[in-house]
């Protein structure tokens, strides 16, 4: 299942969702940013009374800097492009794709 949501909360134990769509508790989810890629587990959703649904999950792996991750590998493996300048950093109430194991 793919969904579109924004993150409007992030800690060191989670963080929490407001999302297009309903997902089940327990539920394994990624979360893909433009430079980050975001792991976890949801530990509630309920609707939030404007046709979206708030999530909240427990962080299990939050990998950052992925553009330049991306880069490296490239770099190591003989097909890198030219670099371009770095992309603005996005704020945390961009959307996001939402991935969920259901």
């Amino acid at each position: 299942m793919k969904l579109e949501g924004q993150l409007v909360n992030l800690s060191g134990g989670g963080f929490r969702l407001l999302a297009n769509g309903r997902i089940r508790l327990n539920a394994a989810v990624r979360i893909d940013m433009p430079d980050a890629v975001l792991l976890g587990e949801v530990c509630y959703c309920h609707a939030a009374g404007d046709g979206t649904f708030a999530i909240g999950l427990e962080s299990q792996q939050i990998l950052s800097h992925t553009r330049d991750l991306a880069r490296l590998m490239q770099s190591l493996a003989g097909t890198a492009p030219r670099q371009a300048p770095h992309d603005a950093d996005v704020n945390q109430h961009s959307h996001h794709g939402i991935l969920a194991d259901e």
